[in-house]
């Protein structure tokens, strides 16, 4: 008898057949990276400082600028690399830009608000559609990955939304 190709092994041997069924179709790097610049962004933004200045620092724009430009700086250039990689529909670039340029150049208040508002909305507006109207296979079929892949994708999608939104209040409630 001829042996079972080997997704077919995988898949009854480790359970774990999507995530190797068709790997080219996700790249495992920038799959890894999702919830990799997830941990590392809430520990960014979320750490606690040490010493009697971090009393006084607290709520000054300043000390939540700082790792904010530098984390939406990256999410810009992973947006590029993803509309490089062909897909159309990225549009992180131009608001994780803006967030990027608010707060390294610590703008006003109600100018960064916006800025953060904008990236939620670059989350939220497909929600529906990630959530509701897709189920994973189907979110997998029309992303061209693997169900791994849409898995991950939502986590991804619900911490950055969380994050995202922690970022804005966190900047409403700063001292200009």
């Amino acid at each position: 008898t001829p042996s079972p190709p080997s997704s077919t092994i995988i898949h009854h041997s480790l359970f774990i057949y999507p995530a190797f069924a068709s790997m080219s179709k996700a790249n495992p790097f920038l799959m890894a990276l999702m919830p990799l610049s997830q941990v590392i962004s809430w520990y960014l933004l979320t750490k606690p400082k040490d010493g009697a200045a971090a009393a006084a620092d607290n709520n000054k724009a300043s000390s939540l600028y700082d790792p904010v430009w530098k984390l939406a700086a990256f999410y810009a250039g992973w947006a590029i690399v993803n509309r490089m990689n062909g897909n159309k529909r990225e549009l992180g670039h131009i608001s994780m830009g803006i967030m990027a340029l608010t707060t390294y150049f610590e703008m006003p208040k109600v100018v960064t608000a916006s800025a953060a508002t904008l990236v939620l909305a670059n989350f939220l507006v497909p929600v529906k559609t990630i959530f509701v109207d897709w189920d994973i296979a189907t979110l997998a079929r029309k992303m061209n990955k693997t169900t791994t892949w849409a898995y991950v994708f939502r986590g991804y999608f619900v911490s950055s939304i969380s994050l995202w939104s922690m970022v804005l209040y966190k900047i409403v409630q700063t001292e200009e």
